[in-house]
């Protein structure tokens, strides 16, 4: 397996829904994907040109470090109701 795949797996060991993606032009970056369970959809980017610039280690304290802050706009976002927070997608309200 390769760094991005042993981060990815060892993330959603710990129950987070995240992924590590290899970008082009010298990035990388985290992707919480809550959508199905009406959660955001979310990414990080990470300059840097390659996965082996940080550790396994460091790519996870990165992204739980991401999810933490994911769960609390997911818990304001869900305490504030749906009406405070209205999603626009091309111009329509994401309700119709």
């Amino acid at each position: 397996m390769g760094i991005a795949s042993d981060v990815t797996a060892k993330l959603r060991e710990a129950a987070l829904p995240l992924e590590l993606v290899k970008g082009e032009g010298g990035y990388c970056y985290f992707v919480w994907d809550q959508v199905d369970q009406g959660g955001a959809y979310e990414t990080l980017s990470v300059m840097t040109p390659y996965l082996k610039d940080h550790t396994v280690e460091e790519w996870v304290t990165m992204g739980k470090a991401f999810a933490a802050d994911m769960a609390v706009k997911h818990a304001e976002y869900l305490a504030s109701g749906p009406d405070k927070f209205k999603l626009v997608f091309k111009g329509r309200d994401s309700r119709d």
